[in-house]
C-alpha cells in the first residue's frame, strides 16, 4: 500500500497524506502445519522426535510473500521457548534450523530435541519477528531421573547444571513397575522417592510452608506439578501441586533403604553422590569440633561458627577434617533427644538425612564489580569463559538434612 495524498477540493485547499502501511513489504503471517509426528494424548504420548512440516509465509496482502523469508524454528515445552542446548544443559537463542523459504515450503523433516510433555513448534520469521506454532504433541512427561540426571554427569559443572531451569514440569509416572512416595518430609518440603530408579531417584519439593499432614513417608503420589530451579546448585521443584493417593495407606517400608556414603567418596567427588541428590543417605565419620572462638578472625573459622550458630550445622569427616573431606551435618535443634554434637568431638558415629548439594560457580569481577566479559578471542586471565562470562572454580559441598531424633545416634 503506498503513500498517497487526498486533495478535498470542496472543502478547500487542504490535503490529507495517507500513510503507508507500517507492514508493507514485511511478512505478515506464518503458517506452521504439522504433519508428522501424530499429535499423541496426555494419556497415550508420543516418542517420535522426527517431524515434517509444512510452513507458508504471508504478505500484509494475505497471499504468499513473494520475497525470501528467513524463519528460525525453535520448540517450546514447559513454558519456555527453547533453541539448541549450550554448556550447563542451558538453552541459547540458536535455533534447532533456520529456513530461508519463498513463499511456501512443504514436506520439510526436521529432528527435534528432547522435550517433555505439551510441546510445539515456533517459527519466527526474522525481518518482521512474526511467530507461527503448531498445534501441540504431547511427549511423554518426565520421570524424576530426567529431571535430576545433569547434561554431563562428568563435568565439573554438573552439581549445578539442568536442562529444566525455570521450565515448568508435570511427573505423573515412575520408572518402570516402581511408584511415587513420600520420603522426607520437613517444616516447608518434602522429598518424593521413585522406587523404580536407581540413581537420581529423589526430588525436593518446597512447599514454602508446612505441607499437608496427609503427605507421610511411604504416601503415594499420583503426580506433581511445579516450576524447577537450582538454588545454589541444588535443584527444587517450586510451589508445587501434589495429587496425592488418599484410597491407598502410607507403607513406609515401601521406601529403598538409605543409600551408605563415605567421607572418602565425598573427598573424591565422587558422581555418586550426586546421584543420590534429595535421597535419604546415610554416613559414617568423625564429629569435627564445633568452634566457639575466633582469635586470629579466620574467615574459615567465623563462617564455621555462624554455620552452628544460625543453621545447626557441623561436620563429620576424616581425621583432618579438612574441607574437602567432610560432609555438613544440619540438625533441627542444638541438641535433637540425647544427641548433642559439641559433647562428642572427636568421636565417630552414623547419621541419615536427606543429602543436599550446595554448588556453583561465582563471576569473576573487574575493580568496579562488573562481571568480565570473555570470548575466544579474548579469554579469561583466570577462571573459565562461561556464556561470555568469565567464570571462578565450581565450589561443590554436601549436606546431610536430619529429619528427626531417628537419623541420629541416642
Amino acid at each position: 500500500m503506498r503513500r498517497s495524498l487526498l486533495c478535498l477540493a470542496l472543502v478547500g485547499a487542504g490535503c490529507t497524506e495517507m500513510l503507508g502501511s507500517p507492514t508493507e513489504g514485511l511478512v505478515t503471517t506464518l503458517e506452521l502445519e504439522l504433519l508428522a509426528p501424530q499429535a499423541g494424548t496426555p494419556t497415550a504420548p508420543n516418542t517420535v522426535r522426527e517431524a515434517t512440516i509444512n510452513l507458508t509465509a504471508k504478505g500484509d496482502d494475505g497471499g504468499p510473500y513473494p520475497g525470501d523469508a528467513t524463519v528460525d524454528i525453535y520448540i517450546s515445552y514447559g513454558g519456555v521457548r527453547t533453541g539448541l542446548e549450550v554448556d550447563c544443559g542451558a538453552r541459547s537463542d540458536a535455533p534447532i534450523e533456520s529456513l530461508t523459504l519463498r513463499g511456501r515450503l512443504t514436506n520439510h523433516d526436521l529432528l527435534l530435541p528432547v522435550a517433555y510433555g505439551t510441546t510445539s513448534l515456533w517459527a519466527v520469521e526474522r525481518g518482521s519477528n512474526v511467530v507461527g506454532a503448531s498445534a501441540p504433541i504431547y511427549f511423554p512427561n518426565p520421570t524424576i531421573p530426567n529431571i535430576q540426571t545433569p547434561p554431563d554427569l562428568a563435568a565439573p559443572n554438573a552439581t549445578f547444571c539442568t536442562s529444566f531451569e525455570k521450565k515448568f514440569v508435570r511427573v505423573d509416572h515412575s520408572t518402570g513397575t516402581g511408584e511415587l512416595l513420600v520420603d522426607s518430609v520437613f517444616g516447608n518440603a518434602i522429598t518424593v522417592t521413585d522406587t523404580g530408579a536407581t540413581d537420581f531417584r529423589s526430588i525436593y519439593l518446597f512447599t514454602f510452608g508446612r505441607p499437608s499432614s496427609r503427605l507421610v513417608p511411604g504416601r503415594r503420589v499420583k503426580s506433581f506439578t511445579g516450576n524447577i530451579s537450582k538454588f545454589i546448585g541444588f535443584t527444587e521443584l517450586n510451589f508445587p501441586n501434589i495429587e496425592a493417593d488418599l484410597d491407598v495407606e502410607p507403607d513406609p517400608g515401601k521406601l529403598p533403604p538409605p543409600i551408605k556414603l563415605t567421607v572418602e567418596e565425598r573427598s573424591s567427588g565422587s558422581p555418586k553422590l550426586l546421584k543420590a541428590s534429595a535421597s535419604v543417605v546415610e554416613v559414617t565419620g568423625k564429629v569435627c569440633p564445633i568452634p566457639t572462638t575466633n582469635p586470629t578472625n579466620d574467615k574459615n573459622i567465623q563462617g564455621e561458627i555462624d554455620s552452628w550458630v544460625k543453621f545447626n550445622t557441623f561436620n563429620i569427616g576424616t581425621v583432618d577434617c579438612g574441607a574437602f573431606s567432610t560432609y555438613s551435618v544440619q540438625i533441627p535443634a542444638k541438641k535433637v533427644g540425647s544427641f548433642d554434637p559439641t559433647a562428642i568431638p572427636g568421636q565417630q558415629i552414623t547419621v541419615r538425612g536427606m543429602l543436599k548439594n550446595s554448588s556453583g560457580q561465582n563471576t569473576n569481577v573487574d575493580a568496579n564489580g562488573v562481571p568480565i566479559s570473555c570470548s575466544a578471542t579474548a579469554p579469561c586471565s583466570s577462571g573459565t569463559c562461561t556464556l561470555g562470562v568469565c567464570k571462578r572454580a565450581p565450589f561443590n559441598f554436601w549436606t546431610i538434612t536430619v529429619r528427626d531424633s531417628a537419623d541420629l545416634p541416642q
